[in-house]
């Protein structure tokens, strides 16, 4: 098989449902915008919405998905049986996971800076960290908890029950310098964070963590069975 087969194939694997979802989440902030427009909502509270989709929205679309990557294959038992190692694959599709949402968010971010409706304090390079760190990061926390707790759903669970805790308690994350390290969303509701930039790079170095710790779980191939079938 061709790499650009290959690369086909992968995607038809990843699913629609995990490509379409950051779609209709931008597509769903977006009316919500137009609306907030049309109310005469003030320009800097829209800004603030389009920009959360980014930094929050779009992380939690790909975090999932990714946990639901693992165990997507119908027959694993036949597909860690091949020469290429199974990791490769799940990895080609993190990678197309991560990146399909990186596109959809850098595109985003060159229209708002284009108007004028990004952050004055988050632009250039800070830009792309606004959405970066926290979508390679839950990401790489999907994917590894759905094989290390050999169930894609858990992991889902998971996922979305750490971005609820860190919406809902950003006031308790803020009082404490080592939950600010590792807090994901401050740019939108932490607006001139202390070390904001420390913060960004933190959120990367544990991303290469969790990923390094996926690594690991995938070359044992037992931990890609479900509990059932394990």
């Amino acid at each position: 098989m061709d790499s650009v087969a290959l690369w086909r194939h992968e995607t038809c694997r990843v699913g629609w449902s995990t490509l379409l979802a950051p779609v209709a989440l931008i597509g769903a902030v977006l009316v919500l915008a137009v609306v907030l427009v049309s109310g005469s909502e003030p320009q800097t509270t829209v800004s603030r919405l389009l920009v959360a989709g980014f930094e929050a929205g779009l992380p939690l679309a790909a975090g999932v998905g990714a946990a639901a990557l693992v165990n997507r294959d119908p027959a694993v038992e036949l597909q860690l049986s091949l020469a290429a190692p199974y990791r490769s694959t799940v990895l080609r599709r993190l990678a197309l996971t991560v990146v399909w949402s990186g596109v959809l968010a850098a595109a985003g971010t060159g229209v708002l800076l284009a108007v004028g409706w990004w952050p004055a304090l988050y632009r250039g390079a800070a830009s792309v960290l606004v959405w970066l760190s926290p979508l390679l990061w839950l990401s790489a926390l999907g994917a590894f908890l759905a094989v290390l707790l050999r169930s894609s759903a858990a992991a889902s669970g998971l996922v979305a029950g750490v971005w609820s805790v860190e919406q809902l308690f950003a006031d308790l994350f803020a009082a404490h310098p080592l939950l600010r390290a590792i807090y994901l969303f401050p740019t939108t509701r932490l607006p001139g964070m202390p070390a904001w930039s420390t913060n960004r790079v933190v959120l990367l170095a544990t991303a290469a963590v969790l990923l390094l710790g996926l690594c690991a779980l995938l070359s044992r191939p037992h931990r890609l069975l479900v509990e059932e079938d394990a």
